[in-house]
């Protein structure tokens, strides 16, 4: 009955998404209003299945924002005169290694094979880290060992099933952009985010940072690129924990002040490796904001949030 009922609601997301497709061929003013009518559904799409809430996390995630954000990239696509045959933009709708249509990801290269079996053989070693990890009893161990050791977890899972997954696409005949790449080794928090999650970086900055003002105004726009990214999270974890808590709007804040105040910087040599250092500690430091949300769906900490936390 659980399964009916997320393949039902993920199945009415994505097919209010498909009925978006003819607007493409009217006019913006026209096109507009069926955007919004057409996106409520894969936005509201979760509250459809009761429990648990890592269903509804994936829902809010996949269906709720990444379709919506593919209709609004596609709007704005058909006011260039750019519109996907049907076929082809229903292929491309769950595709969430390709969020901007007009950008051309990569198609399977020679070596795709290989790096698929490496990827694969890193997946496995970083599930065993996980579960290692979350084995652990953290009773009486520091909450911040805790969470670096689980932080790290996430993110070495993160990269290696995101990185697996893009091969596999590409094998099958697909296009798809690696999602992460290797952010732990960027200088800047503002390299950090331009290899963490790049197909959304992408969305991002082609839909919010260069209207916002670009390279013109750089400030304004760094600042509305990560608003727009904590709100969007905030619907996510919302969704999932049934209510909005704040961590994650707060989190992307801080992590947009940082790269402002570095956005001038171009370590080299040496410096570059404390650079990399500090960056490392600033994100792993301050995600403790990002899996608070976390803790409201699956019980990431142990001994749940630390009291200042609350």
């Amino acid at each position: 009955m659980l399964l009916f009922r997320f393949l039902l609601a993920a199945g009415v997301a994505y097919a209010a998404a498909l009925l978006f497709y003819p607007t493409l061929f009217i006019g913006n003013s026209w096109r507009r209003p069926a955007l919004i009518v057409l996106g409520l559904a894969p936005v509201l799409c979760p509250l459809l299945l009761p429990g648990p809430p890592v269903l509804r996390f994936v829902l809010a995630a996949c269906q709720g924002a990444g379709l919506t954000m593919k209709m609004y990239d596609l709007h704005a696509w058909a006011g260039r005169d750019v519109r996907p045959s049907f076929w082809r933009f229903a292929a491309w709708l769950p595709n969430e290694m390709w969020m901007v249509y007009g950008s051309k990801p990569p198609v399977a290269g020679v070596g795709e094979f290989s790096r698929l079996l490496r990827r694969a053989a890193g997946l496995v070693g970083a599930v065993a880290y996980a579960w290692a990890v979350f084995s652990i009893d953290w009773a009486r161990l520091p909450f911040a060992l805790e969470h670096a050791a689980k932080a790290m977890a996430f993110y070495l899972v993160a990269l290696a099933l995101t990185l697996t997954a893009a091969s596999v696409w590409r094998l099958c005949g697909g296009r798809a952009f690696d999602p992460i790449d290797h952010p732990a080794w960027a200088a800047t928090p503002g390299e950090f985010w331009r290899r963490w999650n790049r197909p959304v970086h992408r969305w991002i900055h082609v839909h919010i940072f260069a209207p916002a003002g670009g390279c013109r105004a750089p400030v304004r726009a760094t600042l509305a690129a990560f608003a727009f990214s904590g709100v969007l999270h905030e619907y996510v974890f919302g969704i999932a924990g049934g209510r909005v808590r704040g961590y994650q709007l707060a989190f992307f804040m801080l992590q947009g002040l940082g790269v402002v105040l570095t956005m001038r910087m171009r370590p080299r040599g040496v410096l570059a490796l404390w650079c990399r250092s500090l960056t490392f500690l600033f994100v792993l430091g301050s995600s403790v904001l990002f899996f608070a949300s976390f803790q409201a769906i699956v019980p990431f900490y142990s001994r749940g949030l630390p009291r200042w936390m609350w």
